[in-house]
């Protein structure tokens, strides 16, 4: 069920990307991102947190540095390239995450998991290509006319 909610935030964080990038800045966007993000994550706080020993919090440090530089990247990526450029990357991180943590944690994915990660991939490529079929067939459609 959270992987669900999870999903539909985050589609609905992209669709709300693509279009502030048609009017604002990429900091600003990855600025108020980063502020809801961390507001929200607040909620969590009475749900069991610890707080971390000196490791644990530089590796935060480094996570969220490397996930800011990350979303400015991403969200650059959507100003100046086409959506059907730009989410191959996107489903390519789930391919990173289970070889990431296969090789680096040691973690063995259940074949549940694994079917679920193949049907989103699967999809996000299904859509993609639709998509690109679709607007090779409009821009067909928009030089008919023209000699």
């Amino acid at each position: 069920m959270l992987v669900l909610v999870g999903a539909v935030f985050s589609a609905l964080a992209k669709i709300t990307i693509r279009r502030l990038v048609q009017v604002e800045k990429t900091a600003a966007i990855v600025f108020y991102f980063s502020v809801t993000s961390t507001t929200l994550s607040l909620a969590s706080l009475p749900f069991g947190w610890v707080m971390p020993n000196p490791a644990q919090a530089a590796m935060l440090v480094c996570a969220g540095l490397l996930g800011g530089l990350g979303q400015i990247l991403l969200t650059s990526s959507y100003r100046w390239a086409d959506a059907s450029v730009v989410a191959p990357f996107e489903y390519a991180s789930i391919l990173f995450a289970l070889g990431i943590g296969y090789f680096v944690f040691s973690e063995v994915q259940s074949g549940a998991m694994l079917a679920g990660a193949a049907l989103v991939v699967l999809a996000g490529v299904l859509i993609i290509w639709r998509e690109r079929r679709l607007g090779l067939e409009r821009a067909k459609g928009k030089g008919a006319g023209t000699f």
